[in-house]
Order: structure tokens, then sequence, then C-alpha cells
């Protein structure tokens, strides 16, 4: 069907047609700060200023941009039950699931929009992260992997931001939107797998993401990742574990590194770590 946009209108919205508007599955997550500026807006207001975007499908509306002002608009009728709030809206119909995606990120140029936001819209666009979220085989995947931040998992950001710099000797932080994206289009099985033997090999020896293991702060997986990779060809994998466990557990320079959270630190920290394991070697074991 091809795309048709009407005019703005306006929408008197109440406890009883609230329903109508519908949230997508991949819609960002809702930020509690904005829910209640947005909720305080309507009770000194009545409306907001600018209009949410949707998709006209049979009876309903598919929201495609104005999540958290539908959320607003839902807490604010919870408590004035009896009030209804006048909603600029704008309509578009036929739009394909993709069309809704191309929309919504040409209107988020205009607002913040987090790079885990950005990977949530296109979520069901990458085979990766089907692999990871649902597993290739019976074993699953070794550590719990979320779209956004968690002190009980690896978020997908950071997950593809390590991996891309793991043969690296310097650390350069995260991807941008786009090339997260493709980059994480461009991974294959290979790396799936790779990825999944590092990581149960790392539980093994530091255990799982939890909110006092600063084994999985970014910055300190990343120095033990890339040193990893950049020798277990010349090590072996086992070998290098070992060494790692051996040398640098509860080691100061990577508790410091992972209060500090900042890239430049964390390439210096590298290089001290490199040479704490190199003490003891004829040369630069270790690289």
């Amino acid at each position: 069907m091809k795309e048709r946009m009407n005019e703005h209108i306006v929408m008197s919205v109440d406890k009883d047609n609230l329903e109508c508007f519908k949230i997508v599955n991949y819609r960002r997550e809702i930020r509690k700060s904005a829910l209640t500026r947005l909720t305080n807006s309507l009770v000194s207001d009545g409306s907001f200023k600018n209009p949410i975007h949707v998709n006209k499908v049979g009876e309903y509306y598919r929201v495609v941009d104005g999540n958290h002002r539908i959320e607003a608009v839902r807490r604010y009728l919870e408590l004035n039950g009896n009030n209804e709030v006048k909603l600029r809206v704008a309509i578009h119909e036929g739009l394909s699931p993709q069309q809704e995606k191309t929309l919504y990120d040409e209107l988020a140029k205009t607002v913040s929009q987090t790079l885990s936001d950005y990977l949530k819209i296109h979520f069901d666009e990458v085979p990766f992260f089907q692999w990871v979220d649902n597993g290739m085989s019976t074993e699953s995947f070794p550590v719990p992997v979320s779209i956004y931040s968690s002190r009980l998992a690896i978020s997908y950001a950071n997950l593809l931001s390590l991996w891309e710099a793991r043969n690296k000797n310097l650390y350069g932080g995260k991807l941008g939107k786009e090339e997260s994206l493709d980059y994480a289009k461009s991974l294959t099985k290979n790396d799936y797998e790779g990825m999944k033997a590092f990581l149960k090999a790392y539980t093994k020896l530091f255990g799982v993401p939890a909110s006092q293991n600063p084994y999985y702060s970014t910055h300190v997986m990343w120095i033990l990742m890339s040193i990893y990779f950049r020798n277990c060809d010349m090590i072996g994998s086992e070998k290098i574990f070992s060494m790692l466990k051996g040398k640098l557990f509860n080691n100061v320079l990577l508790m410091n590194c992972a209060k500090a959270n900042r890239s430049a630190f964390t390439n210096d920290i590298r290089r001290l770590v490199l040479e704490k394991l190199n003490t003891g070697w004829r040369g630069n074991k270790f690289i």
C-alpha cells in the first residue's frame, strides 16, 4: 500500500479511546524524567506543542513517534479520569514496519536518541542480535545481554564496541549509531562463536555480570579482551587466561580503571598491565 499522510488533526483523548493508540514493540525506553516533565506539562497546559506521529492501521494508530507523550497522557488520565486531552496527531497511512522505522529515524534527528534506542529500533534487522537473543544451538549465550545498560548484563552497544576493538592496542570508545548498526549486520556466525567462546572462558575466571563485579566495566573488559586476542595465537587460549587470572585478579590498576571509566586513562592502564604481565620474561611476551 502506498504511504499517505493526512493533515495534522486534534483528537480529544480520554480514558475510553486511549487504547486505540498502539505502542510498537521496538519503541525506545521510557525515561522517567521525560515522562514526569510531560505529565506536568499536561497538568499546566492541557496539551502538547508538537504532534505525535502515528500509522493508521484499521481502527488503530500505531505510535511511530510520541511514546513518551502517550504514556504521559495515560498517567494523567489515571489521575484525572473525567478529563480529556487535546492531542495533536499527524496521521500516516500505509506504512510498512520498515517505513515506520525510517520515519522515526528522520523525526529523531531533532531529539535525543541514544545508541541503544537506535539499535532497539533496528533489532530485528540484525541476524547477530537474533543469535545472541535466541541462541544458535542448545547452548545459550554465556552472559546476559540487554539493549539498555544494566548492572546484570552487557549492553549490545558495549558488546559491539568491545568486539570491534578486540585487536586494537588503543581504546577509542563506542561506535556511532549508524556505524554500530552496519558493523552488527556484518557479523558472521564465526564472530558469534568466537565471542561466545571468549565470554564462556571469561566468566569462568571473573564471574558473571553483577553490580559489584569490576571485570564487567567496559574499559576493564576491553583491556583484557585486547590483550587476549592480540596474544592468544602466540601463547595459547588456556595458558593466556590462566596467566591473566594469576597476575591480574583483584589487580589495583584494573580496579582503578573500572572506577575512572575514561578512555585515555584506559590506554595508560593497558600499558601498565602489559608491563606487569611481561615482568619476569625475557623481552616482551605480551603485546
